[in-house]
């Protein structure tokens, strides 16, 4: 197909493509069962709007995304497939409005290569499907960067788009605080351009951009504060370490995190590291300025937690899922670039990182959402189908809050899920079980019905009251149930 030709369909080219990404991953997150994360967001997002927004600020992220999903459910249901569709949704948007920037910004060649990376980018595929705000934090921040680079090159409705830039910057720090890294990259590519073509004042329309974003975010700020000391973070995060810094680069090769790459995958991850410096050589792109804005999308972030975790580890590797789209797009580019003198050998190295991606859409398929905090593949669908329901005659005993909450997404309406926790208070993400009359604090379990269904995860530690058997255990994955009966 000629060049011209591939032009005249490069619409319907965008719609196949953000429409495969989609539904690829669609299709792989309705064979996983809902975790933790996603049923606490279904959880709060099912209260009435006042308590979202109480809820969410006891925990560590901002309340847009739960009203969203209010809005959603409510609309569309609260069934599982119906919620991985607002997500996938969401991820074809990103997949085509990255598609449209880069064909504006570096041509069809580039545009193209950045689609079919996009598609088979395990790292978003993988939070494409998810049940929370991370592919809607993708869509918002690649979106903000279509609209500053239109602000940016405007000459006639350049305050309207600068207005928009705010109005994105606010939403998006109303979504995922994590966002204001790529906010920092962009405000540090912007000076670094007007000084360079000797534009840089105060009267520059995108600080007062800045500010006016800033002014936006000022009602949730008060918020914001309280959840950086709140505590709800520390179990999960990590210091961005060597070896950290490294697994980004796995992860969104490989799907694989670094301290668990094998021997094949781990020269496949050397192999693609090696072929991106031979291309970031090659491609001489860097004197573009729109290639240093990828270059600082993908790469400013990093480098921002690399400096806090001297004083916090704040890494998480899902908070950081929305930087891909740029490191995606920077790969695509240099490879367009580099391929129009280089053919055969960048041909070879694109090839080997469309494999190596597709690899680790092959090990997503396998893990599916895999806890790499807890170490932990929970597979709740199929224990709750186990349970089906309760009467008057059994009940579920979960072994912690984390637990309930995970089996309250299947069997809500089913069962009531008592649960064990010695605290008085829940706080984060257990806030929606403060005060909650199921709650028991004695390690031996409640003894409520002839039939208890007791579910935990690793070992068992709760007891069981004298009368009761145990009559069978199963596993579930990670998970277990242990059937006890009075009887």
């Amino acid at each position: 197909m000629k060049n011209h030709q591939i032009t005249k369909r490069f619409w319907v080219l965008l719609i196949v493509f953000a429409g495969v990404g989609a539904l690829a991953s669609y299709l792989i997150g309705m064979q996983q069962s809902v975790w933790f994360d996603e049923a606490y967001s279904v959880l709060v997002a099912q209260q009435p709007i006042g308590e979202i927004i109480r809820l969410a600020a006891a925990d560590t992220h901002p309340p847009l995304y739960y009203l969203f999903l209010h809005e959603w459910g409510t609309l569309f249901g609260w069934g599982e497939s119906a919620l991985r569709v607002s997500s996938a949704l969401v991820f074809g948007g990103a997949i085509a409005v990255a598609g449209v920037l880069v064909k504006r910004l570096f041509g069809m060649r580039a545009a193209l290569a950045t689609l079919l990376l996009l598609i088979v980018s395990p790292l978003l595929v993988r939070y494409g499907f998810e049940i929370r705000s991370y592919a809607l934090a993708s869509f918002i921040g690649i979106t903000a960067t279509y609209v500053m680079i239109r602000a940016e090159n405007s000459r006639t409705y350049q305050r309207w788009w600068w207005l928009l830039y705010a109005l994105f910057v606010a939403i998006g720090m109303a979504t995922l605080y994590n966002l204001l890294y790529l906010w920092m990259a962009h405000l540090v590519w912007l000076a670094w351009v007007y000084r360079r073509e000797k534009r840089l004042s105060w009267r520059a329309p995108w600080l007062w951009s800045y500010v006016l974003s800033v002014i936006f975010f000022l009602p949730q700020l008060p918020t914001f504060l309280s959840q950086l000391t709140n505590g709800a973070l520390a179990p999960i995060s990590q210091p961005l370490t060597l070896q950290n810094l490294f697994g980004i680069i796995s992860f969104n090769t490989v799907y694989q995190p670094f301290w668990a790459l094998g021997a094949f995958t781990s020269l496949l991850v050397l192999a693609v590291m090696a072929g991106l410096a031979y291309l970031s050589v090659k491609s001489k792109v860097f004197t573009n300025k729109y290639a240093v804005l990828f270059a600082l999308y993908f790469l400013f972030p990093i480098a921002i937690l690399m400096l806090i975790s001297l004083a916090r580890p704040l890494y998480v590797e899902r908070y950081l899922s929305h930087i891909a789209i740029g490191g995606v797009i920077l790969v695509a580019v240099m490879a367009a670039a580099a391929s129009r003198h280089h053919t055969r050998i960048v041909g070879a190295v694109f090839v080997g990182i469309v494999i190596s991606m597709g690899v680790g859409i092959v090990q997503l398929t396998n893990v599916g959402n895999y806890n790499f905090q807890r170490m932990q593949k929970p597979d709740v669908k199929s224990l709750a189908y186990f349970i089906n329901t309760c009467d008057a005659n059994s009940s579920v005993i979960a072994n912690e809050p984390y637990v309930a909450t995970e089996l309250q997404y299947y069997l809500r309406n089913k069962c009531d899920i008592a649960f064990y926790k010695e605290w008085d208070t829940l706080r984060g993400g257990y806030a929606p079980y403060d005060k909650n009359p199921l709650q028991f604090r004695t390690l031996v379990m409640p003894a409520q019905t002839k039939t208890l269904y007791y579910v935990y995860y690793d070992s068992p530690r709760l007891l069981a009251p004298a009368s009761y058997r145990i009559v069978s255990t199963k596993d579930f994955g990670s998970m277990h149930v242990q059937t006890l009966s009075a009887e």
